[in-house]
């Protein structure tokens, strides 16, 4: 179980939402970025280059998936 997980199982939704925001949102939103950069990559062939260009990630942002792929 990751942190998160951990902290989602202790905090009620307000709890969260006081505490940090939309932080659960975005990492949903990272989690299926992530899935859409491995099947593009994976089901279609993309480069990784490719996944990142075509899911329009802006390159501030790219390195970070680079390093999670």
């Amino acid at each position: 179980m990751e942190v998160e997980d951990y902290m989602f199982a202790l905090l009620s939704d307000e709890e969260l939402k006081e505490a940090y925001g939309d932080y659960r949102e975005s990492i949903g939103e990272e989690r299926g970025l992530l899935m859409a950069i491995e099947k593009l990559i994976k089901n279609k062939g993309f480069s990784i280059e490719e996944a990142l260009e075509a899911l329009d990630i802006p390159e501030e942002k790219k390195e970070e998936y680079r390093a999670l792929l």
